[in-house]
């Protein structure tokens, strides 16, 4: 079944994850480790959705960052689309237009993107460029991430890869089986 990706670029990374990782309302949630990656699976008690999503922090720099995978609208093949966050503290992206992002797994050449701007989020839903990004996780050591600010200021995290296939893999299986 084909499927699709979205990179999402957004502040806050602490609260976001929080917010997207669990609602107030899932009664289940298992999170299974991937060496450095979390995978977190959760299902809703309203609708009995599953919700799959992995992230990472980069705790070792100021402001603090995070990468997060997720699946939205699973078994859809025009919608269902695991995506990519970005989050780094005290960032605001924009309003509208688009922002430069940069990205680079370990001594391979960096990557340059133009993702769309909604306020505290940087999104692509370019399918080849979160192609890439994720077969670039594959066998790398790490990911260093930039991406400038509404003012151009530029913000940059880097994060280990250290189990990072297995996590995303989880989550583009659950997306893949139509548990998003």
């Amino acid at each position: 079944m084909p499927y699709s990706f979205r990179i999402v670029l957004c502040a806050a990374a602490a609260s976001s994850i929080m917010t997207v990782s669990s609602s107030a309302h899932a009664q289940n949630r298992i999170e299974t480790p991937y060496g450095d990656w979390v995978h977190v699976q959760s299902t809703d008690p309203l609708d009995d959705t599953t919700k799959h999503l992995a992230y990472i922090y980069d705790e070792e720099n100021t402001p603090n960052g995070a990468i997060v995978f997720q699946c939205d609208e699973a078994g859809d093949p025009e919608l269902g689309a695991p995506y990519v966050k970005y989050l780094q503290q005290r960032a605001f992206f924009g309003n509208q237009g688009f922002g430069q992002v940069t990205y680079r797994v370990d001594d391979r050449p960096p990557v340059e993107a133009e993702w769309n701007l909604a306020r505290d989020q940087i999104v692509s839903f370019d399918r080849n460029d979160v192609m890439a990004l994720v077969e670039a996780l594959a066998g790398g050591q790490a990911l260093i991430l930039e991406a400038n600010d509404w003012q151009h200021t530029p913000h940059r995290n880097t994060f280990s890869l250290n189990g990072a296939s297995d996590a995303v893999n989880a989550v583009v299986e659950g997306c893949q089986n139509g548990t998003n």
